[in-house]
């Protein structure tokens, strides 16, 4: 149960003090590693192209990222995490703990895309090409170069990465089940790009249904 001691105000947490958790799915997982709780533990410097992000905006002044839409997610209360006897559960989903969001945020309606990383960064590193794609191949800490270079422009710690329980909070979208919808993993080509739809690539960002809140891709 990798869990135990975690945070229950929904602040970030570092379990590993060396690694970073990566949240959501990806267009090559399979449907059991597209659940709600799934968690992947990386090194900072970790990239890949199955991986990219979305963040967190402190405040709802001008945003400076050129196309962005961001989602106001209320403050609540969630259980984080997946019973023993959840299907597809890994161990280190656990143990199911309470956890209080006291303050509501904005998170990123999706991922931040090639177009958007390109205008802050200047590069684009994807191996996937296209300026509506989710940007991938970069890491953790490429990301938080990203998010320095927007803070200069706007204003000191507006943007940052979600933390791993305000991820899942908003994931949920106040749902209790594998996934956003329900349990049924045959509905999810509906609503995520995964191994079984995917043809193994990117795709643009908000072309399936999002959760409750509004969120794409999660």
């Amino acid at each position: 149960d990798s869990y135990q001691g975690a945070p229950t105000d929904g602040s970030a947490w570092e379990g590993n003090a060396s690694h970073r958790v990566i949240r959501g799915g990806s267009f090559d997982y399979y449907y059991g590693h597209l659940s709600l709780t799934s968690r992947n533990d990386r090194d900072p410097d970790f990239r890949h192209s199955n991986t990219g992000f979305r963040l967190v905006m402190m405040n709802v002044t001008k945003d400076p990222i050129p196309d962005s839409e961001f989602v106001l997610i209320p403050a609540g209360e969630f259980d984080m995490g997946s019973p023993r006897d959840q299907k597809f559960r890994d161990e280190d989903e656990g143990p199911v703990h309470r956890v209080n969001i006291s303050r509501a945020f904005n998170m990123s309606k999706y991922e931040i895309t090639q177009k958007q990383w390109r205008d802050v960064m200047g590069t684009n590193v994807s191996q996937f090409k296209g300026d509506n794609l989710p940007v991938e191949q970069v890491s953790w800490n490429d990301v938080q170069e990203f998010i320095k270079k927007l803070n200069d422009i706007s204003s000191p710690n507006k943007y940052r990465l979600p933390s791993e329980a305000e991820w899942e909070y908003a994931a949920r979208a106040g749902s209790t089940t594998i996934y956003y919808f329900g349990d049924n993993a045959s509905e999810l080509g509906d609503y995520a790009w995964y191994d079984m739809n995917s043809k193994r690539e990117t795709h643009e960002v908000g072309m399936k249904k999002p959760n409750t809140w509004g969120l794409y891709d999660m």
